[in-house]
């Protein structure tokens, strides 16, 4: 399905907007340049604040993982595998900079992995059991960030530091945004904005959370709006509103 097929969509429209704003977010956090975003002395604090950033970093990767889930059971993985080879080069330049060769490597390897799985021309599962996998480790790391449980993923003194590193949280913050967004355009070239929707609705929901026990009442309620509005328009595209509309009028008309 083409772009072009798509531009009426609500899901397509609003993932243009998400994803472009998500972007450009993305690219201010790699730059430290964060005081441009901050609107008051709340979002000023929570900056600052290395735990509230690793519990950041932890919601987007919960959000990660749900939508690397959800291509799996949607079937768009072999499209996802070769979007997120491009997502991940910012989280690899961010690990370089700071002295993390081997986060660097790694990743830069899980990007190869992908572009590979993804660029393979014949009809087979290994997108989707590379992204099932993907989505596990995201789903997990997740939980450990979030929980600030972060003992249990240093392996040496290097990423004890860089997670002292109120800088080096900032980018990482902004690594994990500039994946979401190549995601969010994925779905708006590739036809899965729907579906992405409804799946994105889900993976909000550790970031409401978060803002909410961080005193961000403000955001976190800006987040649960666009959770609830994913979710009206991924519904609403699927067909599900109308069935259950048409349904209502059969109930009145009974």
């Amino acid at each position: 399905m083409s772009f072009v097929s798509n531009v009426p969509n609500g899901a397509t429209i609003m993932f243009g907007v998400l994803g472009s704003i998500t972007l450009m977010v993305s690219g201010l956090l790699l730059t430290n340049n964060e005081d441009l975003l901050l609107k008051n002395d709340i979002e000023k604090r929570l900056y600052s604040d290395n735990a509230f950033l690793i519990r950041a970093i932890g919601h987007e990767t919960f959000l990660l993982g749900t939508l690397a889930w959800c291509s799996v059971v949607n079937g768009h993985s072999q499209t996802l595998a070769r979007w997120w080879a491009v997502g991940v080069i910012p989280s690899i330049w961010n690990k370089a900079i700071s002295g993390d060769e081997g986060g660097a490597m790694t990743n830069a390897t899980i990007a190869l992995i992908c572009l590979g799985f993804g660029c393979r021309k014949v009809a087979w599962n290994g997108p989707a059991i590379l992204l099932g996998v993907l989505g596990s480790l995201s789903l997990l790391v997740s939980s450990l960030l979030l929980t600030n449980n972060t003992a249990s993923l240093i392996k040496n003194d290097i990423e004890q530091r860089l997670l002292n590193d109120t800088a080096f949280l900032v980018r990482g913050v902004g690594h994990e945004l500039a994946i979401l967004g190549t995601i969010a355009w994925c779905s708006v070239i590739n036809g899965h904005s729907a579906a992405l929707a409804r799946w994105w609705a889900v993976g909000l929901i550790p970031s409401v959370w978060n803002k909410a026990i961080s005193g961000d009442e403000g955001g976190a309620m800006t987040n649960a709006t666009i959770a609830l509005i994913s979710l009206y328009v991924g519904c609403r595209a699927s067909g599900f509103t109308r069935k259950a509309d048409l349904a209502v009028s059969a109930a009145k008309l009974a």
